[in-house]
């Protein structure tokens, strides 16, 4: 299975039942695949992918995007992207395709429950 890491729990998004992260566009993600996903190096959740849009970094600011994703403002979240990405090859400032990928946490009911 694969993995989404999260250095921190931006916004406390990882609290809900839906949430979002914001990811380079090099990679692949599957529509309705299963993650497991981890915060700081330990296991938070498993979640499956039931939305992914793919925008330029200047789209996400301007349709506010990154606000609920990180909770940062405007100047903040431009840091914030650049120290992660800004050394790669791929990366274009404003024109870097990302995507924005929308989780929802699978929640297990019983010790019944398959789960991966």
């Amino acid at each position: 299975m694969d993995r989404i890491d999260f250095d921190e729990n931006w916004n406390n998004k990882l609290l809900g039942d839906v949430f979002s992260t914001i990811r380079p566009g090099t990679k692949k993600y599957n529509l309705q695949g299963r993650y497991a996903i981890y915060l700081k190096d330990r296991f938070f959740c498993y979640a499956d992918i039931i939305a992914i849009d793919k925008f330029t970094l200047d789209e996400i600011m301007e349709r506010k995007i990154h606000l609920t994703d990180t909770g940062r403002t405007d100047k903040d979240f431009l840091e914030l992207i650049e120290s992660f990405y800004g050394k790669k090859t791929w990366w274009k400032d404003g024109e870097t395709q990302l995507y924005v990928l929308y989780f929802k946490k699978i929640v297990q009911t019983s010790l019944f429950d398959q789960l991966p």
